[in-house]
């Protein structure tokens, strides 16, 4: 058996006549290339290697394989000064990039979040409508948080896994430590307080739901203000961001965003004292700054817009 050189290829012939003669027997042949990382040759994949140990040079002499001269090959290398420039070049792209790319992951997952929450709340709302008839008829109170609490006990609580209920009577008191504090910052950067009823929970879109009632019946009769967080952050939670508030009307069994009403121009732009959602909106006795941001969302299909003041 005879090794002949075919292009860039040595082939292997099963045959002991002239080299003339597997020139005419090609089919016959099987490629094998040199490895040039062991320095021995090698057949292709689905074949094994030539046993005669013999191949044929370049003047057509027949040589041992074993003593064949290894072929060196020159391998392409970056220089340090180059490897430093692309890696600057990555740093720069990355620091103008993945800020970017961080914040709009932050803001979907936010949307999915509320999203999953309005689902949620829709559904323990049929849950207690199969067991205490149409929400109209519930109990409401005269609108304290012992009665609001009540409430989230009957209605609210069993219908959520995990639920842990709290009465906040202060800022002072943490809500008995359901959480650091169930404080919050408005959109606007200033702190904010107000009583109600902490529901922290397990699992969903949200951790915690907060029930309050501003000014006793300020809403109208049997109307209660929910805030929803869903974002956790080691700093401060900021309406708008990491909170948001919702209505719930007794009197229809429905979930209402406030401000949904306005338009979307007047909630950006005004400053006005109903809670609008922008950096320098103003607050009031029933309304903090930011309070209506998810109707924003909501306008916009469910997504948070370029133009939407969103804090991190």
């Amino acid at each position: 058996m005879y090794l002949i050189k075919f292009n860039r290829f040595f082939e292997l012939c099963p045959h002991n006549d002239e080299l003339r003669h597997c020139e005419h027997e090609q089919s016959e042949c099987v490629a094998i290339r040199k490895n040039s990382y062991r320095n021995n040759w090698i057949a292709s994949s689905d074949l094994r290697p030539p046993r005669n140990d013999r191949i044929i040079n370049k003047r057509n002499e027949l040589i041992h394989l074993s003593t064949y001269p290894p072929i060196h090959f020159k391998r392409a290398a970056f220089t340090l000064a180059e490897t430093l420039i692309t890696l600057g070049i990555i740093g720069v792209v990355s620091a103008l990039t993945i800020p970017g790319l961080v914040q709009e992951y932050a803001k979907k997952s936010t949307v999915s979040k509320l999203k999953q929450t309005y689902s949620e709340l829709n559904q323990v709302i049929k849950r207690a409508t199969v067991d205490y008839d149409d929400p109209s008829g519930w109990e409401y109170g005269s609108g304290s948080d012992t009665d609001i609490k009540a409430f989230v006990d009957t209605y609210i609580a069993p219908y959520v896994q995990g639920a842990e209920v709290v009465q906040c009577t202060s800022a002072a008191n943490k809500c008995n430590g359901i959480l650091k504090t169930a404080a919050y910052m408005g959109i606007n950067g200033t702190g904010n307080y107000v009583t109600g009823v902490a529901l922290k929970k397990q699992g969903g879109g949200s951790y915690m739901w907060y029930f309050y009632r501003p000014g006793g019946w300020y809403d109208g009769k049997n109307v209660l203000r929910l805030r929803v967080y869903v974002n956790n952050p080691a700093g401060v939670r900021r309406l708008g961001t990491d909170v948001f508030t919702l209505q719930f009307n007794g009197n229809t069994g429905k979930f209402l965003f406030p401000g949904s009403s306005d338009t979307r121009e007047y909630l950006l732009f005004n400053r006005g004292w109903g809670g609008n959602c922008m950096v320098g909106a103003s607050g009031s006795g029933y309304w903090a700054p930011g309070d209506k941001c998810l109707a924003i969302i909501v306008k916009d299909g469910w997504k948070i817009s370029k133009d939407y003041p969103w804090r991190r």
